[in-house]
């Protein structure tokens, strides 16, 4: 996105299959996509709409989460979690998309990478572009341990990695996903903190 390769971002999504998890998955592992929907878009969110389902029996024992973030400025931000059926799991994953954006200058998709560090497996196509298979920097095997980044933190003042206010806005966002799913409509995003 910061590349400007597919213009202005208009929507971008992320979304996941996985297996045979346990209840309270959206809570646990979809933060993390939660927070990677509210670190795309920067600009206060407005409002959030969501659908939660629990599938009982098969191989699973988790959920499926579908929720749309509306920011007050473009893009929105959508995420899945779907529940990874056996067949899946007998034959391997599926090329399933990992990430979506469209823009006003054309698309990104991304599909599934096995292993971070094979970036023979990434499939990430442009519309207007060739691919760029330059290794991102948060896969370069030099980085820093999470527990270093802390240390520099703590003994010497550095950025933290993932600052409160942004990891209270994932649960709040999460909270809200609850609520929008619960209700059956789109909910308002309160108590959101400013960044």
């Amino acid at each position: 996105l910061t590349k400007g390769k597919i213009g202005e971002a208009r929507l971008v999504v992320s979304s996941v299959v996985n297996g045979a998890y346990t209840g309270g998955d959206v809570e646990d592992w979809g933060v993390h996509l939660v927070d990677q929907a509210l670190l795309v878009n920067r600009s206060p969110l407005v409002e959030v709409s969501a659908f939660l389902a629990k599938p009982t029996g098969g191989t699973q024992d988790g959920g499926y989460c579908e929720a749309t973030f509306r920011f007050a400025q473009p893009p929105v931000t959508r995420v899945s979690m779907l529940p990874r059926p056996q067949e899946f799991l007998l034959n391997g994953t599926p090329p399933v998309v990992r990430f979506y954006a469209i823009g006003t200058a054309g698309a990104f998709v991304q599909r599934v990478i096995e292993s971070p560090n094979d970036l023979m497996n990434a499939t990430q196509n442009f519309d207007k572009w060739r691919p760029d298979y330059a290794v991102p920097d948060y896969l370069r095997v030099t980085q820093k341990e999470y527990y270093d980044y802390l240390y520099e933190s703590l003994a010497h003042g550095a950025p933290l990695l993932v600052k409160p206010e942004e990891a209270r806005n994932a649960i709040r966002a999460l909270e809200l996903i609850a609520e929008s799913a619960r209700l059956g409509w789109t909910v308002p995003a309160t108590g959101m903190l400013a960044l």
